[in-house]
């Protein structure tokens, strides 16, 4: 018998308007308002896509501090998964970023932006993360990208075992599989776009603009 909630769901999704982010090119500008957590209430139907990919921008990304909330994960840009409605209390891939001022506050360094591949597979919102490798410190994106980082980024089903994601940030690749892997076995996802949202338990401390062009 097919479990009606999957039905409910299944017909929400793709009642959704199908949008044109994932055609090659398009271009979304997000903001967070100072005080805020989300960007964009707005749903954006990915049912049937298998992966999420573009190049994203960070505009004018001043460091914050956040106290005992500084290593909370912001969110960058994902999806919901697995015929869920949301991807922090659901099921659904994000990529995840946040300013690290551990090598200031010891003496050793500068604050560095870092990113992560960051899971739920569950809906006890319990969640998985893997730090990419790639960092990118104050100086070297002021030098660089005139305080603009530019991240190319992709999440997608692993073809190979559909219970696998693969996310991949600047040519780096984190698989994630097993228990911290995907909460299902379709072959396409069955959920929605997660736009920019900060946070963690703060609110954005300034405002915080975001670039991103689908690929």
């Amino acid at each position: 018998m097919i479990n009606l909630r999957y039905l409910i769901l299944l017909t929400f999704f793709t009642s959704c308007e199908k949008v044109s982010y994932f055609e090659d090119g398009s271009k979304v500008e997000y903001l967070i308002k100072a005080g805020r957590h989300y960007s964009s209430m707005e749903i954006q139907d990915m049912t049937g896509e298998n992966e999420l990919k573009g190049r994203l921008s960070i505009s004018q990304p001043e460091y914050y501090h956040l106290d005992r909330d500084q290593h909370d994960w912001n969110k960058a840009i994902g999806f919901s998964d697995c015929s869920t409605v949301n991807a922090f209390h659901g099921k659904g891939a994000i990529l995840a970023w946040r300013w690290n001022l551990n090598e200031q506050q010891s003496g050793l360094g500068e604050p560095y932006l870092e990113f992560a591949a960051y899971v739920h597979n569950s809906s006890d919102q319990t969640r998985d993360i893997k730090i990419f490798e790639y960092r990118k410190y104050k100086s070297e994106i002021n030098a660089e990208f005139q305080s603009q980082p530019q991240i190319d980024f992709s999440i997608k089903i692993d073809p190979s075992n559909h219970f696998n994601y693969i996310f991949e940030l600047n040519g780096e690749s984190i698989v994630m599989t097993g228990d911290q892997g995907r909460g299902c076995n379709a072959s396409v996802i069955v959920g929605h776009l997660h736009h920019p949202w900060f946070g963690g338990n703060k609110p954005a401390p300034h405002d915080i603009n975001f670039v991103i062009n689908f690929f």
